[in-house]
């Protein structure tokens, strides 16, 4: 729950976006932004091409259930595969008019599904878990397959020009500027939001993964193993990242959210029930025996005492 987030014309207020970039696992740099080619601006846009979000009147951005509702009760390597699917198959969303350091001017079109298919068509081969100097790699596709993005081989009629300095990036002697940059970005970019690849701490090696190999031939990756969650005395809820997306939904609709776990980290989301968070399950319809028994069913014996009784007085009405 992100309170009242307003969106209009495409437009996010920042201080939704703030309140968005808080919760997510691996931080988005400052400036929190929905455009661009950040992994954020690229949430936010598959969000919309799938369906999920539907503003009101009042400009306000709802979860459209009917859409929503069957990715969140998928299993963990379906939602990942449709993740993954959303952004491969999208000629909305060209990376190369987005990437940091360039600008494209003029009405010429690439083909960026075309370029992605290319590029991981080259990535499929590769072993998984077997490291490589991402510039050598940048190397080996230009000297192997240096049309990969203008398969045409034109390299006059597109106006790029890089933000720092004046001039377009014309003729192949650019290629490092244009292709070799859009090479760089997929891999310390999209490839790894989707774990297709795996990189080193300072980015100079990546490694293709096992669930990365099956993404790019058409399988859904293994399923990973499914955590529960945990209630504490304090009316606390540790959820584990491996729970599923739609477990955790129901959680965040009657809870605060406190904490997320960082990147890399084992540790479990945090939410807590509160007066505020029940009354506003209240208002959804959602009363505190249905509370209770999704309780019951995650935590078992171990659901505390207090918390059980808390919930029977609770005056949510249930006729």
């Amino acid at each position: 729950h992100l309170g009242e987030v307003t969106c209009r014309r495409g437009r996010w207020a920042a201080s939704g976006l703030n309140e968005l970039a808080r919760r997510l696992v691996i931080p988005e740099p400052s400036p929190i932004q929905a455009t661009g080619g950040g992994r954020l601006a690229l949430l936010l846009h598959l969000a919309s091409r799938l369906g999920w979000l539907r503003e009101d009147e009042d400009g306000l951005l709802r979860l459209h259930p009917p859409a929503v509702r069957p990715w969140l009760q998928a299993n963990r390597a379906r939602q990942w595969q449709t993740l993954w699917l959303g952004w491969r198959e999208d000629e909305t969303w060209d990376d190369l008019r987005r990437l940091p350091g360039l600008i494209c001017e003029g009405s010429w079109r690439s083909d960026p599904v075309g370029a992605r298919q290319r590029l991981l068509a080259l990535l499929d081969p590769l072993p998984p878990e077997t490291w490589y100097r991402v510039e050598d790699w940048i190397a080996a596709v230009k000297a192997t397959h240096p049309e990969f993005l203008r398969p045409d081989g034109d390299y006059d009629s597109w106006y790029i020009r890089a933000a720092d300095r004046p001039g377009y990036l014309r003729g192949f002697e650019h290629w490092d500027e244009v292709e070799g940059r859009f090479i760089r970005y997929l891999i310390r970019g999209p490839l790894i939001w989707f774990g297709v690849l795996a990189v080193d701490k300072a980015g100079e090696r990546f490694a293709l993964t096992r669930a990365g190999q099956a993404l790019i031939r058409g399988q859904e990756p293994a399923e990973p193993p499914a955590g529960r969650i945990e209630v504490q005395r304090d009316f606390t809820l540790l959820v584990p990242p491996n729970v599923s997306s739609f477990d955790r939904f129901r959680v965040a609709r009657f809870t605060v959210w406190e904490a997320s776990p960082g990147a890399g980290q084992s540790e479990p989301f945090r939410y807590r029930i509160t007066r505020t968070a029940l009354r506003r399950a209240e208002a959804q319809g959602i009363t505190a025996d249905r509370i209770l028994a999704f309780l019951r069913a995650q935590a078992g014996d171990a659901l505390p005492d207090n918390v059980q009784r808390a919930l029977e007085r609770w005056p949510i009405r249930t006729g």
